[in-house]
């Protein structure tokens, strides 16, 4: 309407509007991404994908007690923040190394589920033979589980070293010597003047026991 005097008849007049632009901040653990809409525009906004983690939408704080609820723009700059939560169930491996008798190892694998991005340790299972070897540098026993599920934990185990004895028996000294467990075992043949050696007086084992053992 541009007239500058009352006009001669009655006139209804209507204000007209313009929407104004504002910004809409999106925060994801101080990842920021902006972008500036018309008020009351419509609202499409993402729903995030984390590893590990479960996305609950947009909070208005960043303690995530309010959330957004609406589908259009404020009217004033706005300011939102992503929610997650720790999935609890996030897997994760402890791998068990047990020496071979000539080097190298057997490896053991055991899953478990624990909390994304939390402390986890790895616990010590006993087999007959093996000792866990605190000094190896490998050994990974603790860490935060990782939300793709890749985390191992590492464990390594030495062989048990026991005492065989050979009570020779003909005037020579025990035949002593230190063996790993489940080496083979190869029985001596000892001679004696005017005897025919005959065998032990036990069975002898084909591998080291996780003992001492005397003959």
């Amino acid at each position: 309407y541009t007239s500058q005097g009352m006009p001669s008849q009655n006139v209804n007049l209507y204000a007209k509007w313009a929407p104004n632009d504002v910004t809409l901040t999106l925060n994801d653990r101080d990842i920021i991404e902006s972008k500036v809409y018309k008020v009351d525009s419509k609202l499409n906004l993402p729903t995030l994908q984390r590893s590990g983690y479960s996305f609950h939408g947009w909070y208005q704080d960043k303690e995530g007690t309010k959330k957004f609820e609406s589908t259009t723009m404020p009217t004033k700059n706005t300011t939102l923040y992503a929610k997650w939560t720790a999935n609890t169930n996030t897997p994760y491996k402890v791998n068990h190394y047990f020496e071979k008798v000539n080097g190298g190892y057997d490896v053991e694998s055991i899953s478990y589920e624990g909390t994304t991005d939390t402390l986890v340790n790895a616990p010590a299972i006993s087999k007959v033979g093996f000792t866990f070897d605190g000094t190896n540098n490998s050994n990974v026993i603790s860490g935060n589980v990782s939300g793709d599920g890749s985390f191992i934990l590492k464990m390594y185990y030495q062989r048990n070293i026991h005492t065989l004895t050979w009570k020779l028996n003909n005037g020579e000294e025990d035949v002593v010597s230190d063996v790993r467990f489940g080496s083979t075992i190869t029985a001596p043949t000892p001679t004696r003047i005017g005897y025919t050696f005959t065998g032990w007086d036990s069975n002898v084992a084909t591998t080291m026991p996780d003992e001492d053992i005397t003959y």
